[in-house]
């Protein structure tokens, strides 16, 4: 006997079928059919608001099951698993398995379910069917099957070749369309979509194929759509979910939406009608009026800046929320009688806000724009108990390079710079007094080649810059005679935006010429003679994972003029010189940013000198440190030094250095 069944689905799947085999069951009272089928599927559209067209995927609906159950024995059901074994034109797809059904000149009936999954069972009046609790979004495909599923049954008549099978999409697609443009989510990834609800709509159920109803209703009241590729929130993201069919009037689903980075949006959804079974229904939410008109909640994760370590300075490279645990440097002690925190200086609007102390730590916004700014901690007299440097750049750990000894990878800029491009005014950096940990403002002035670029420190060289009004601790320089001998440290804590002067240019900042007095201060930066390395100290300006470098000569040793020429693309502006090793692998390039004189921070040959500090003292006739000096003088000789002795006075940059090789 040759009999050929056509299986289809209203709103979902048409299934072709065809019998080629009978046999009679030995141990039975009864003659079945063991049938090799082919079995194809052509996927209809589901209707709602609109047509949605192509919601199988068919990758992840490969089984299909089919029951028999026949008037003659009631209580034998026979199942059968079909494989996928192509897809075909358009919607249509082969299945091929073996069907065991009984035969006889009386009626019989074939119950399907699509997919299939072994823990169904075989009694049709009890089928275990379930609408998963954790629904995955791949693309922005439906793929409702992979979701829900179809049912349907048919009566097979006596010698009939060929038989409809109709069958319905038996669950309720919901199209989630959701506008994240101009929230802080956009360029985010979105990780999953929670869905909760008082009434239970997802879950384990039992289904009466045979009445075509559930007798036992799911009780699952959270669901998750979880996005398997963590799309780029770049504008509108979409989402689909599958679930059970009925009157939700009145329900309000509580939906989170979280993203990869740890952001999660909260807000409620009301629905006012009934879902009816394969049907799809579109929703358009726009979180931005949400959130503007307070019915949406906002999350923002914070990142933890001290998770690996403290510093005096903390770089951060994306817009969000940050903490530190406000500690003097590297150490873990805190600064005595801190009471609050806020910001006094920044180079741009609103890089940084909301500063608070919270719980022990110190919490603030950043904005995401490049440039530096600098936090305070004060105590209840309103004094700066410490300062914390906030650089806002791109990651300077990316193009580490070394010049003379492989120990010492040093970062692609300097520090405080924004960029490490040529001819690039922002590839400055910060200067430093050497021993201090906070920084002065750079040059706004490129590659002039001027010996004095200000007559007075902080006027009109200086990049712009903006001084939190609620303290006007401007920028400004006082003499280094002002200052009681043994006070400068406590000076340049409580006042981290004064530059210390001397008026002789071979000294330091301290108000003392005895040298072996000034020893109290040779190890600011933690250089030990006897190690020939740095240790990093809680004076230390450099981040987490980084220090000044240890003495110059074995830091930039073997740097000349051959391997280190100058390069600019602005004729009569050299931007710097670029480092660059025999093989040319290693490359850095360092640029003239200039000095801040002695005298009083005023700026100097910007665009002729480059000034690198060491952590090398260097106390023997004056209070001075060692450091890198590139020289290109209007009408001089260039020259390279690496092991200069310069006063402490001075204001210089800093490459920083990786602690651990």
């Amino acid at each position: 006997m040759k009999n050929r069944l056509i299986l289809m689905f209203l709103g979902g799947t048409v299934l072709f079928m065809s019998l080629n085999s009978c046999r009679k069951d030995t141990k039975s009272n009864y003659e079945i059919i063991d049938s090799n089928f082919s079995i194809q599927m052509e996927v209809l559209p589901v209707y709602g608001s609109s047509e949605v067209e192509n919601f199988i995927a068919w990758e992840n609906v490969n089984e299909a099951g089919v029951w028999d159950k026949s008037s003659n024995h009631p209580n034998l059901n026979f199942n059968s698993k079909f494989q996928l074994k192509e897809q075909l034109e358009g919607n249509v797809s082969r299945f091929e398995g073996n069907l065991k059904s009984q035969t006889s000149e009386n009626n019989f009936e074939l119950f399907s379910v699509v997919p299939y999954n072994v823990n169904m069972g075989n009694d049709l009046r009890n089928m275990a069917l379930y609408i998963p609790v954790n629904q995955v979004q791949k693309g922005e495909s439906p793929d409702l099957l992979s979701k829900g599923y179809a049912l349907g049954k048919t009566e097979v008549k006596s010698q009939e070749k060929d038989v409809e099978m109709k069958m319905d999409y038996a669950l309720s697609a919901l199209n989630f369309n959701i506008d994240f443009s101009n929230t802080i989510l956009m360029n985010k990834h979105l990780e999953k979509i929670t869905f909760s609800s008082e009434k239970a709509f997802v879950g384990g159920l039992i289904y009466d194929m045979v009445e075509d109803k559930i007798v036992k209703e799911p009780i699952g009241k959270n669901l998750t759509l979880t996005y398997v590729d963590k799309p780029n929130i770049t504008g509108v993201n979409s989402g689909w979910i599958a679930i059970k069919p009925d009157d939700y009037s009145g329900e309000n689903i509580k939906i989170e939406v979280t993203t990869k980075e740890g952001f999660v949006a909260s807000f409620h959804f009301a629905i006012n009608e009934a879902y009816k079974k394969g049907a799809a229904y579109t929703y358009e939410i726009n979180l931005l009026e949400l959130l503007t008109s307070g019915d949406a909640v906002l999350f923002e994760p914070m990142v933890d800046l001290s998770e690996k370590g403290t510093a005096n300075s903390y770089i951060v490279m994306e817009e969000g929320k940050y903490k530190f645990i406000p500690t003097k440097g590297n150490s873990s002690e805190k600064p005595n009688g801190l009471q609050k925190v806020d910001w006094i200086w920044t180079t741009e609007e609103n890089m940084v806000s909301n500063v608070k102390l919270e719980g022990g730590v110190v919490t603030f916004r950043y904005s995401g724009v490049k440039g530096n700014a600098l936090i305070a901690g004060f105590n209840s007299a309103n004094e700066i108990v410490w300062s914390w440097h906030i650089w806002g750049t791109d990651d300077p750990s990316r193009n580490l390079h070394y010049v003379n000894n492989d120990k010492y990878l040093l970062m692609d800029r300097n520090l405080g710079a924004t960029s490490a491009a040529q001819d690039d005014v922002k590839a400055y950096g910060l200067y430093y007094q050497w021993g201090r940990k906070d920084p002065f403002m750079s040059s706004k002035v490129f590659g002039t080649k001027g010996k004095r670029e200000e007559s007075t420190g902080f006027t009109g060289a200086t990049s712009s810059f903006i001084i939190n009004p609620l303290y006007n601790r401007n920028f400004k320089s006082v003499a280094n005679t002002t200052l009681t001998y043994g006070s400068e440290i406590n000076y340049f804590i409580a006042n981290p935006t004064t530059f210390i002067s001397n008026t002789n240019a071979s000294d330091g900042w301290a108000n003392n010429s005895n040298l072996q007095e000034l020893k109290i201060y040779e190890n600011l930066w933690g250089y030990n003679s006897a190690l020939g390395d740095n240790v990093k100290t809680i004076y230390d300006p450099c981040p987490v994972g980084f220090k000044v470098p240890s003495y110059d000569g074995d830091v930039w040793g073997n740097m000349s003029l051959q391997n280190s020429p100058v390069v600019t693309n602005i004729p009569e502006q050299p931007a710097g010189r670029l480092y660059t090793s025999i093989d040319g692998i290693q490359k850095g390039f360092y640029p003239a940013a200039g000095q801040r004189l002695h005298e009083s921070g005023q700026l100097s040959y910007v665009g002729m000198l480059g000034s690198y500090w060491s952590s090398f003292s260097y106390f023997t006739s004056f209070m001075q440190g060692r450091a890198l000096r590139m020289e290109t003088p209007v009408g001089g000789t260039a020259t390279i030094r690496t092991n200069i002795k310069v006063g402490t006075a001075y204001g210089a940059s800093i490459r920083c250095a990786c602690e651990t090789k």
